[in-house]
């Protein structure tokens, strides 16, 4: 159920690219063709394009996207993927069979297996879900020192995590409780901590986006929402 919860939003996806958190960039956003995902677009214009590959209706299978890339050496272009996002000093990218593996520096790391997206990127730092279809938990790696670890247990089915712009916190949902809350959690260890109940909550393929005024950008089913997150345990204003 969480599975379709999130992918059945796909449409969301493909107006990521002019959505209002989009990925910040100095040029004008790149002309997309129709079945086209705007991935991550660096500052220097670099831009990672995911094409959906068809799905038959009512599928409930992965969203599988082929790799285009612009300002890069081509390398990975063509690649099935389910994301793919830059990181500090290269880029991070989740495959087809849900191996997530860096590449910096002319070399690629696997970090981590059985990986669901989307992916949040702070840095070198990525936050997401994995697991075994719905025991989804929440994990973050390192693209600089390959290490990946957990972050949550007893908490699935999560989904969809946000990290904060320096990386010591993750906002994401879980639906342990039956209904779907928001929770955070310290990316240096600790239990999470649930936020208030909230209207609304992210279940796009697109990732949660937390910017450094404490306001959590996502999307779902209604559109674009933001929630603006307070200090500690607190969630200061309600989504719109």
């Amino acid at each position: 159920m969480v599975r379709t919860a999130i992918l059945s939003c796909l449409v969301l996806a493909l107006a990521a690219c002019s959505r209002p958190d989009a990925p910040a960039a100095h040029e004008a956003a790149p002309l997309l063709d129709e079945g086209e995902v705007l991935l991550d677009r660096r500052e220097d214009g670099a831009t990672l394009i995911g094409r959906l590959a068809p799905v038959p209706e009512d599928s409930d299978a992965d969203r599988v996207l082929t790799l285009g890339t612009s300002g890069l050496d081509g390398s990975l272009d063509g690649a099935s993927v389910l994301d793919a996002r830059f990181v500090a000093g290269g880029l991070v990218v989740l495959r087809a069979d849900h191996v997530l593996v860096a590449h910096r520096d002319g070399a690629t790391i696997e970090l981590d297996t059985q990986v669901e997206g989307p992916l949040s990127i702070a840095g070198t730092r990525v936050a997401y879900v994995r697991g075994e279809f719905p025991e989804l938990e929440l994990a973050i790696a390192d693209a600089r020192s390959g290490q990946a670890r957990a972050l949550t247990q007893g908490m699935a089915p999560a989904w969809s995590p946000a990290l904060s712009p320096d990386a010591t916190e993750i906002v994401f949902v879980s639906g342990v409780r039956g209904s779907p809350l928001l929770y955070r959690v310290d990316t240096r260890g600790g239990a999470p901590r649930a936020l208030p109940p909230s209207e609304r909550f992210p279940t796009a393929p697109v990732a949660p986006r937390w910017t450094a005024d404490g306001t959590l950008h996502f999307e779902d089913e209604r559109g674009p929402a933001t929630l603006l997150i307070g200090e500690g345990d607190g969630v200061l204003e309600g989504a719109r």
